[in-house]
């Protein structure tokens, strides 16, 4: 084999050997990213499904907490 077609072969095996090594390098750090960032996720999508959640000073009775689910999921079950 002469020089020039084995360096066309090196070259292709180091293309092709790059975007698989490349590929394999833009999954771990995708996953890497969402295990550092979970939380931040979770809690953007729990707002995403919810609403904010806003604490209050006062504390709600159970009763009244019971009629305010039944009242939201009534409004939710005519639409």
């Amino acid at each position: 084999m002469n020089a020039k077609k084995l360096r066309n072969l090196i070259f292709s095996l180091h293309r092709y050997l790059g975007l698989f090594v490349g590929l394999i390098l833009i999954v771990v750090g995708l996953t890497g990213s969402l295990l550092v960032f979970q939380h931040e996720i979770d809690q953007w999508a729990i707002e995403q499904q919810f609403g904010r959640v806003i604490p209050q000073q006062e504390r709600v009775s159970l009763g009244v907490g019971i009629n305010n689910v039944k009242k939201s999921l009534r409004r939710s079950t005519r639409i």
